[in-house]
């Protein structure tokens, strides 16, 4: 069969973040070596958006089943898989060998990073993804994933199970979900091999925002949700973070939620203003100084 690169993203990219999308499309088109079609979820995306893609020769844009399940803290996580899994189906039905998955503000810096992922996948690894915000950058061959039924998020048994913590406890994520832990899991448990991309900026204004990953894909971070999130250290070798957790475990649920109720976040979690500030400025530097701010993060 011939090599057909299938890019999947879920649009949802905020009115102010018209460059950002640009930057996006252009680098794919620019740095893509293989044939490729970017498979556009649209459902979330500004009608203005919309026409603009649909300007694009390499993208085919769909309105997919809306995803109709519950409000809950997990919702985003579920909403993008539930879009992405039948951006996979389509792909595969336009013959697509391999997927991508990238975030409306992740994309790729280096010329030929699809044949660098595709030489790792000849290497025996299932999967290719940065970590842990997986759906920033995955790459895996179609065929594998359905011959061994894999799918982005894991199910309900698989969330009970002693192997679920395990993997959990062994890959530092208590708690996390992301999409495409579903598969990394499963891809463990049929003794397949799975490719953790590393940071390898040589210089960086976060340790989350504006990460760049084998040197060959860029991820910005909480770009569709910078003016909603609340920006707190999720990472859990931040000092604060440790003490705030070990504090909440001593303390009964009750009085937990008391706490959260009396104290508003910016008390319980005072990294947020420097987070929202620093993302400020990466996100001015990457959209107004585009080529400066590369040449910073890797030189």
């Amino acid at each position: 069969m011939k090599k057909k690169i299938g890019i999947l993203v879920v649009y949802l990219v905020d009115e102010d973040n018209e460059r950002l999308l640009d930057i996006h499309l252009d680098s794919i088109n620019k740095y893509t070596e293989s044939p490729f079609k970017i498979y556009a979820g649209v459902n979330l995306l500004l009608p203005r958006f919309k026409n603009k893609l649909a300007k694009y020769n390499f993208i085919k844009s769909y309105h997919l089943n809306s995803y109709i399940g519950p409000n809950d803290p997990q919702r985003g996580t579920k909403e993008q898989s539930h879009y992405l899994e039948q951006l996979i189906e389509l792909a595969f039905t336009d013959g697509v060998t391999h997927i991508a998955v990238m975030h409306p503000d992740s994309f790729p810096i280096k010329y030929g990073w699809d044949t660098y992922f595709e030489s790792l996948i000849n290497q025996g690894f299932s999967l290719i993804s940065n970590y842990p915000a997986m759906s920033a950058c995955m790459f895996f061959e179609i065929e594998n994933y359905f011959k061994t039924n894999l799918s982005l998020l894991p199910n309900e048994d698989e969330l009970m199970s002693v192997s679920w913590n395990n993997f959990q406890n062994l890959n530092k994520t208590p708690h996390i979900i992301e999409t495409g832990m579903g598969m990394a899991y499963q891809i463990t448990q049929r003794n397949q091999m799975w490719y953790k991309m590393k940071r390898t900026n040589c210089r960086q204004y976060h340790d989350y925002f504006a990460g760049i990953f084998d040197e060959s894909v860029f991820h910005l971070g909480s770009a569709s949700e910078y003016k909603t999130r609340p920006m707190r250290d999720y990472d859990s070798k931040s000092t604060a973070q440790n003490i705030r957790a070990k504090i909440a475990n001593m303390l009964p649920g009750k009085y937990k939620d008391i706490l959260k109720t009396i104290l508003p976040e910016q008390v319980l979690f005072p990294e947020i203003k420097r987070n929202q500030n620093t993302f400020s400025v990466i996100r001015q530097k990457l959209l107004y100084n585009t080529d400066s701010f590369f040449k910073y993060l890797t030189q």
